[in-house]
């Protein structure tokens, strides 16, 4: 809320899949240098996901997952923190990526155009 009300931004949603893990909804349209500032302040609190800070700073737009993650419940909402509504964004790019082969200890190389895939140890 703190994060909120300094930078003016709309209703955030809050909405989890399983205990103890949430997401944050907010469609206010900021500058993306102003988002990762934004994203910055709520990782200094300790709440947010570094890999999701990481992937946003490497590809230079942010992601929002609307899709359930494998083997877990549909997101619901859990709570609201109001202070003023703005509709969802019409525009959207819908994306698929994975970032299960990195957490299962697998990399995959690209040696021109064969890929290999090695197990860390």
């Amino acid at each position: 809320m703190k994060v909120q009300i300094s930078y003016n931004l709309s209703d955030i949603f809050i909405v989890s899949d399983r205990e103890r893990s949430f997401r944050a909804w907010c469609f206010s349209q900021v500058d993306f240098d102003i988002y990762l500032e934004i994203l910055g302040k709520v990782r200094r609190h300790g709440i947010l996901d570094w890999n999701f800070y990481k992937w946003t700073v490497d590809r230079g737009y942010a992601t929002l997952r609307t899709s359930n993650k494998k083997h877990r419940q549909p997101q619901e909402l859990v709570f609201t923190l109001k202070t003023y509504s703005v509709p969802e964004p019409k525009m959207v790019k819908q994306v698929i990526y994975g970032t299960g082969v990195q957490k299962s200890g697998l990399t995959l190389l690209m040696k021109g155009a064969k890929a290999f895939l090695r197990r860390r140890k």
